[in-house]
């Protein structure tokens, strides 16, 4: 066996795993009553009706978003809104959202009216719309903003 065999197998495992993680960032899962849908991020970026601007404390400026509110997407493929649900990233850190306040959580999918992409942490990322009461320079009060989101479940 070459020399080379090792790195061209490693190098050829690399290729794979990045072309999974690739396209596992192209689609939302959707899941309730054990039914999966799946949303490709280029519907969700036409879906996109709600544009806001807002202070980003991960950015420390105002920023404009373009996105969906997490319940008209869930509204628009399942019979019932959940009053719980799991968001998560694919990175796999999850974040429950327990008796949501309704037109509060927003899929970003557009900042500055460029539509994200994994290096902005994207391509959709939730974020609330109002946070009134936090103080925006203490990050922990946001650690239910989620980057690269991949899949919602209702609890």
């Amino acid at each position: 066996m070459s020399k080379f065999a090792p790195r061209a197998i490693l190098l050829l495992l690399s290729l794979l795993f990045s072309i999974k993680g690739y396209a596992a960032t192209e689609m939302i899962e959707l899941v309730a009553n054990n039914e999966i849908v799946r949303v490709s991020v280029a519907e969700l970026r036409e879906q996109a009706d709600t544009e806001m601007t807002i202070y980003a404390p991960y950015r420390s400026q105002d920023v404009a978003m373009k996105g969906v509110y997490v319940e008209d997407l869930l509204a628009k493929h399942f019979p019932a809104v959940p009053n719980s649900i799991t968001l998560t990233a694919l990175d796999g850190y999850a974040v429950k959202l327990d008796d949501w306040l309704k037109k509060h959580w927003l899929l970003v999918t557009h900042e500055n009216g460029q539509p994200l992409t994994l290096r902005q942490h994207g391509p959709v990322r939730l974020v609330e719309s109002s946070y009134e009461g936090r103080d925006p320079s203490n990050l922990r009060n946001f650690n239910n903003w989620i980057w690269m989101v991949v899949r919602i479940e209702a609890n």
